[in-house]
């Protein structure tokens, strides 16, 4: 018996599980006010990003339990999505902040070790790679060395020096 499963189903079926096979709560509708709201429990991994919400909701807009039953996936898939973006917003943040201290800490190498005459490459995407590949070959061996002599001293350069 062979089962096939068109991809645009497989794709839209997994869409909210990450690397992990991580599956978002389910939903439930329930009565909020004399409305009926889809809410979700926030994982507790990510409240965090979502200002320590437990649970994010939505509202269907009406009274009639049997029509906030048909706008459940929808309006779930809606806070499903935000999850995401709370999620690609903190990698994004995550990452900016690592090219920050990976930029301030290669110009402090470079300022301590005069490069260039301190005239130190802008470390952007649009420098030349040649002029980047330049500095990256200059301070990799001073940085090494200065590394071997300077944990010499303290008699840790077999443990810390490799």
């Amino acid at each position: 018996m062979d089962i096939t499963l068109d991809n645009n189903y497989c794709d839209s079926m997994f869409r909210n599980a990450n690397k992990t096979d991580y599956q978002y709560p389910a939903s439930s509708v329930r009565m909020v006010k004399g409305k009926w709201y889809v809410t979700i429990s926030v994982p507790a991994h990510m409240r965090h990003l979502l200002s320590n919400r437990k649970n994010l909701r939505l509202s269907t807009g009406t009274t009639d339990l049997r029509v906030a039953q048909r706008m459940e996936h929808d309006l779930a898939q809606q806070i499903y999505d935000k999850f995401d973006a709370a999620q690609q917003q903190a990698e994004q943040v995550s990452i900016s902040k690592t090219d920050e201290y990976a930029i301030r800490a290669i110009t402090d190498v470079a300022t301590a070790f005069k490069y260039n005459r301190g005239e130190i490459p802008v470390l952007a995407p649009s420098t030349e790679y040649a002029a980047l590949n330049k500095m990256k070959l200059t301070l990799s061996p001073m940085s090494k060395q200065t590394k071997m002599t300077s944990l010499t001293g303290c008699g840790n350069w077999m443990r810390l020096g490799r």
